[in-house]
């Protein structure tokens, strides 16, 4: 088998950006915000370890020619689980009585005495609570928003965006808000279909991380696009595209002739296989559409324009 064992570094690099943020922010332990952002680092601590690949793989000086490229029938394998991934998903129609019913609930939430409850924490908040830290004067013009069915059950949630992604969903049964999405794997993930996410970022790589998500918000398959210019101890400058199966693996058959060409990372459980160019971009084609033409975002006075 192949296995290369490659330095992983950007939970480290994560881990201590959020650090430096704690030791240099006032934190108010009587603010809502505050306790919720504390909360969800703590989670984000706990969990971190255990993150798939939320990680930026640099190649350094490793020997290129280590890292095989996929022959062209284990690419043509790969080629076929991929066209298996449901990557495009069309938001719900939403009907017009539905819609104005809902979006009122979600104006109440804002103009109202309403509250969302956080399941992290196990309290309701007030909207502002949970959007504005100590130090910040409320401002909900700082942010962009959704007004779309996210979670795919027929019913819009709102997605509020600044720094990071948070998504709302109001239950009329329970006449209730909830925060259905938190950002505390990552605050640079954000939604671009129901169920569907993307990351992308990376120091001196370019990554790509496209999540499926359940009904209740937990990632359920995720792969990773990888690109990085490298050179080898020869000095030898040049590109290196790899890209990871779907994870986790529970219904796929790998087999052993695949299996030998795999690429394997130090504490990182995915699967990834060197391919060429123009494979890469096959494999990228229906994510790429996905990524680059997500729905649009709102200012807030249009959110809500047809109610004032």
């Amino acid at each position: 088998m192949n296995t290369s064992y490659l330095k992983i570094s950007s939970k480290c690099f994560l881990f201590f950006i959020v650090c430096f943020l704690v030791s240099c922010t006032y934190i108010d332990f009587n603010n809502m915000y505050d306790k919720f952002f504390l909360a969800s680092f703590n989670k984000i601590s706990e969990e971190i370890k255990n993150l798939p690949f939320i990680e930026d793989i640099h190649l350094g000086y490793l020997d290129i020619s280590s890292l095989n490229y996929v022959s062209d029938t284990g690419f043509n394998y790969i080629f076929d689980i991929f066209s298996n991934v449901d990557f495009i998903k069309e938001f719900n129609y939403i009907d017009d009585d539905i819609s104005n019913y809902f979006l009122y609930k979600y104006y109440q939430l804002f103009f109202g005495e309403k509250t969302v409850f956080i399941p992290e924490m196990n309290i309701n908040i007030s909207i502002d609570e949970l959007l504005f830290p100590s130090w910040s004067e409320p401002n909900h013009n700082n942010f962009r928003y959704q007004f779309l069915d996210f979670s795919g059950d027929g019913y819009p949630e709102l997605s509020i965006r600044g720094n990071a992604e948070y998504i709302i969903r109001y239950v009329p049964d329970k006449k209730m808000f909830y925060l259905w999405y938190t950002p505390v794997e990552n605050t640079w993930f954000y939604f671009i279909a129901p169920n569907r996410m993307t990351w992308g970022g990376g120091l001196s790589s370019i990554n790509h991380i496209f999540v499926i998500m359940t009904e209740n918000a937990i990632p359920e398959l995720k792969i990773h696009f990888f690109t990085e210019a490298y050179s080898n101890p020869d000095d030898e400058i040049g590109i290196v595209n790899l890209v990871s199966l779907p994870f986790p693996l529970n219904e796929i058959y790998i087999p052993e002739y695949l299996e030998n060409q795999a690429i394997r990372f130090e504490n990182n459980p995915a699967i990834y296989f060197r391919v060429t160019l123009e494979q890469f971009r096959k494999l990228k084609k229906d994510y790429d559409y996905l990524r680059l033409n997500p729905p649009i975002r709102m200012e807030f006075h249009e959110l809500f324009k047809n109610i004032y």
